[in-house]
């Protein structure tokens, strides 16, 4: 087979334009950089052109250096996406991170390797969100009549936000937490200065804003449960005079 030999000197290379030059350069380094490759691989059947016979037929594959778990070296093999592998149900920002060994047979390319998955759950770094709003007063320059910005509709009139209230009555209604402790998870989890006074105020303004919702609630409750203990009365007989059905108080349940 004829092969065709040139050698390029820096002379040749500078006969070209400067772009031409950049991309012969970039170019040679890359050759320079797969024959080291190659020279430094243990040629084998099945990365090169040597015959089959050439290697004994119970040889095993070389083994990859023990530098990690896997017996492979993993540095600069790792890709992030915004992507679960694991399918994992939750509304959490999730990053996945695909590492593959750098070292591995190259016959393989084209099989659909084998991965384990390991998610690792952390929270975020809580920072309070401030919101600022400056409401400027002028002064009217022909009647000299004052006036100051109203803040927009739906902004709150005191220091707290809507979610940090609904927070911390969650604390104290759900979880069951003093006004002391509430004050100081918030104060030394959420970074947000509270106080116990300040987690009434906050209970006071969920309530009245649950207020008709609860009203509507223990209502259809109490009808629910009326209808209820009506109809197991009308379908179980009466054992004898004042034995009926009754509320928690004692009154009778009348249909």
């Amino acid at each position: 087979m004829f092969r065709m030999s040139l050698e390029i000197t820096e002379e040749l290379i500078a006969r070209q334009p400067p772009e031409a030059q950049a991309i012969i350069r970039l170019l040679l380094a890359q050759i320079a950089e797969l024959r080291a490759e190659l020279a430094a691989l243990k040629k084998t059947p099945e990365n090169s052109s040597l015959p089959p016979s050439a290697q004994h037929p119970h040889a095993k594959p070389p083994h990859a250096s023990k530098s990690s778990e896997n017996g492979v070296d993993n540095k600069d093999t790792t890709k992030w996406s915004g992507r679960s592998s694991a399918g994992a149900m939750h509304r959490g920002r999730h990053l996945s991170a695909t590492i593959l060994p750098s070292l591995w047979n190259r016959g393989s390319r084209g099989r659909i390797p084998r991965h384990s998955v390991i998610e690792v759950w952390e929270l975020p770094e809580i920072k309070p969100l401030i919101t600022e709003y400056q409401r400027h007063r002028l002064a009217c320059t022909a009647c000299g009549t004052s006036t100051c910005g109203q803040l927009p509709a739906g902004v709150p009139r005191g220091q707290s936000g809507p979610r940090l209230i609904a927070f911390v009555a969650l604390l104290m209604a759900c979880f069951r937490q003093s006004k002391r402790r509430t004050a100081q998870f918030v104060s030394m989890v959420l970074n947000i200065p509270c106080s116990a006074a300040l987690t009434v105020k906050h209970q006071q303004i969920a309530t009245q804003a649950t207020r008709a919702a609860y009203d509507d609630l223990a209502a259809a409750l109490r009808e629910n449960r009326f209808s209820t203990v009506t109809n197991r009365r009308r379908n179980r007989p009466p054992k004898g005079p004042g034995c009926g059905p009754s509320w928690p108080d004692g009154s009778r349940c009348l249909p």
